[in-house]
């Protein structure tokens, strides 16, 4: 008889199923008379024959292998964040492998923030109190950064941070590139006194701080911008008075002695301040009648304000 290779695939005992050329004959002959030859008894008889064998422990030792692709680099659609305080924004990060292809891993990726008062996971970054901070995002062994500012809001303006040192020159620190300098435009929203309306009278305090500043970067007076700065600032306080009905209290005059005794508070600045009003020495100024005051002498409608 003649055994083909035999396969084993299991530990342990297995039965191998051997043929001899009479039994196939057999088999050929009962598959005239029967579709299935197991239904006849002659084939079941003779045809048969079972032995059994027993294998060692078969072990087998392999090693997967699945070609990974390495990420290349990530990247967050923004780089920088503002935010007020109690706030949250979302943001997207990709990764992009070595063989180009890219991916969303926004909600895969690691957040830390350098700083309490920003938290950040699966993409979203949360302000808990004024304060900055850096958020890394890591993913696949690279990473990247988002510069994140909280600032305190106060009726919808945001205040810029507490500068460390205010008087050190000149003109002191504006962050925010909006004219007023930083320590003065958080002491007109958090400490400056008010007479009636204080929202209005921020709003013109930020204006008139303006033009202050425009004095001390521009002592000459050049084309007169600063002279006509500080003049709109007063036109909208009288502007406020007439149209809110003020009573002649001396508010206005407590107010501008209050701002310029923030806003000039060094002797360098008083006297570069004086500077510029020598060079409005011996010129006469027409007040802008009242009939002709309205909103647009203030840099923010103040018709809207409470």
């Amino acid at each position: 008889m003649k055994i083909k290779p035999l396969k084993l695939t299991k530990e342990g005992e297995n039965t191998l199923q051997v043929k001899t050329v009479w039994q196939k004959f057999i088999a050929w002959l009962c598959g005239l008379f029967y579709k299935d030859i197991s239904d006849c008894p002659l084939c079941r008889f003779f045809c048969t024959t079972s032995n059994t064998i027993v294998t060692q422990p078969i072990k087998y030792k392999f090693e997967i292998k699945d070609k990974i692709v390495k990420v290349k680099s990530i990247e967050s659609n923004v780089t920088r964040v503002e935010l007020s305080e109690h706030n949250q924004t979302a943001i997207k990060v990709m990764a992009t492998y070595e063989d180009n292809t890219t991916e969303d891993v926004t909600q895969k990726a690691t957040y830390t923030s350098s700083d309490s008062a920003v938290d950040a996971d699966k993409g979203i970054i949360r302000s808990n109190a004024e304060g900055s901070a850096v958020v890394s995002i890591s993913y696949g062994g690279k990473s990247t950064t988002v510069q994140v500012e909280v600032y305190e809001m106060i009726e919808g303006h945001l205040l810029p941070h507490e500068p460390q040192n205010p008087d050190a020159t000149l003109l002191g620190v504006d962050a925010n590139h909006n004219g007023v300098r930083d320590d003065v435009e958080r002491w007109i929203y958090k400490e400056m006194p008010t007479y009636h309306h204080p929202q209005i009278e921020r709003v013109v305090a930020m204006q008139e701080a303006k033009a202050y500043q425009m004095a001390l970067i521009d002592p000459t007076n050049k084309e007169d911008k600063v002279q006509k700065a500080e003049e709109r600032a007063s036109d909208c306080w009288a502007y406020y008075s007439a149209s809110r009905d003020l009573p002649f209290d001396g508010a206005i005059e407590k107010f501008g002695n209050n701002l310029r005794d923030k806003q000039f508070n060094t002797k360098e600045r008083l006297k570069t301040y004086l500077e510029y009003d020598y060079t409005l020495k011996g010129r006469v100024f027409t007040l802008t009648p009242l009939r002709l005051l309205n909103t647009s002498y203030c840099d923010q409608n103040i018709n809207v304000l409470p």
